[in-house]
């Protein structure tokens, strides 16, 4: 299970609550509205604003544990807030809005 927060986004253990990863993904405005794209088979695309852009984790197999996220990408000023992101190949598609 994902969930998005208003400062990082993290996995849990659907059956036990155990968290298995988190990474920061801070919004100033308290909220973050764009959905987490999942991409298989180990990547997340993820977007904030305005504080802290777009990025793609790759998330950690079970061996790397709850540290082992790895950003990949990341560009502060992809402000994406209130627009999902669609994935298309290899890139994403959505509309980039500004403060």
């Amino acid at each position: 299970m994902v969930y998005l927060s208003s400062e990082e986004i993290f996995g849990l253990d659907a059956d036990s609550g155990e968290l298995l990863w988190s990474s920061f993904c801070r919004n100033g405005w308290g909220n973050n509205a764009a959905d987490p794209v999942w991409l298989p088979p180990d990547r997340i695309w993820v977007a904030s604003l305005p504080d802290d852009g777009a990025r793609l984790l790759r998330l950690p197999s079970a061996a790397d544990g709850a540290d082992g996220v790895e950003v990949l990408w990341h560009q502060s000023t992809v402000s994406v807030h209130h627009w999902n992101a669609l994935p298309f190949g290899d890139h994403m598609i959505t509309a980039v809005g500004s403060q």
